[in-house]
């Protein structure tokens, strides 16, 4: 293994024994949030190697909602000529070490219990099954992104945190429960028909995992104030195409 592939290798080894180790929260759904993710010194050279604006695709519409000022490379080579060739490299090479058949295996071990209640337990338990698509999204919005769940198909999904610093912590995720009293709110329910239970902080070097299901409510709460900047990878495990539901 070369020096270089080794780096990135040893990333994903960094981020899942950190995952393994992290504890599991259950409330309000099944749920990980980890910080130092990643190796310290990786973690300053991602930094360094995050793509310009000009590489990024304006948000496709298929999250939530379209919001303007969202925007995503879904892989490398995609955005690759609007990036640089140093970039495209890394990043190339990062998606490729974490569209791996290793952490997406440990992904899935940490939520066994959920998925294999949700997928039946042969179905759980092979990760081959299951296909990995890996995307880096910038959100400079400041609009909220209303409460969501359990897209269609989706097993898991890991969001990776790419912040510079604490100053911001207040962009993190948000967790959400239908409100108290109330039915289960479907797919177009609007913000007020949940309440918040916390948000998580958007900080460097941190990643929030959890298993797909008809309770794992998430979205993005209004932001104040200047420097809104969400630089995220989020990274899925989906059924694959033809049992797609």
């Amino acid at each position: 293994m070369q020096v270089e592939e080794r780096a990135f290798a040893d990333a994903r080894r960094h981020a899942i024994y950190q995952i393994a180790h992290a504890p599991l929260r259950t409330y309000p759904f099944p749920h990980v949030f980890v910080e130092d993710v990643l190796p310290a010194a990786f973690y300053r050279r991602l930094l360094a190697n995050l793509p310009g604006a000009r590489a990024y695709d304006p948000d496709d519409g298929t999250a939530a909602e379209r919001v303007e000022g969202r925007g995503s490379i879904r892989g490398a080579r995609r955005g690759c000529n609007r990036m640089g060739a140093e970039r495209s490299g890394f990043w190339t090479s990062a998606f490729e070490a974490f569209d791996h058949v290793e952490f997406g295996g440990w992904l899935t071990a940490k939520f066994y219990e959920t998925i294999a209640g949700r997928l039946g337990l042969d179905n759980a338990a092979a990760h081959t099954d299951l296909d990995t698509r890996v995307r880096l999204v910038r959100d400079k919005s400041p609009a909220s992104l209303r409460p969501h769940a359990c897209v269609p198909g989706r097993v898991l999904t890991a969001v990776f945190q790419f912040a510079r610093d604490d100053r911001r912590a207040d962009l993190g995720t948000s967790l959400y429960m239908p409100r108290e009293g109330a039915p289960m709110p479907g797919a177009g329910a609007g913000r007020e028909a949940f309440d918040l239970v916390t948000t998580l902080p958007f900080r460097p070097n941190s990643l929030l995992a959890f298993p797909e299901t008809e309770g794992s409510f998430r979205g993005f709460e209004a932001a104040q104030g200047a420097r809104i900047r969400r630089d995220l990878m989020l990274l899925s495990l989906d059924l694959p195409s033809p049992v797609m539901h």
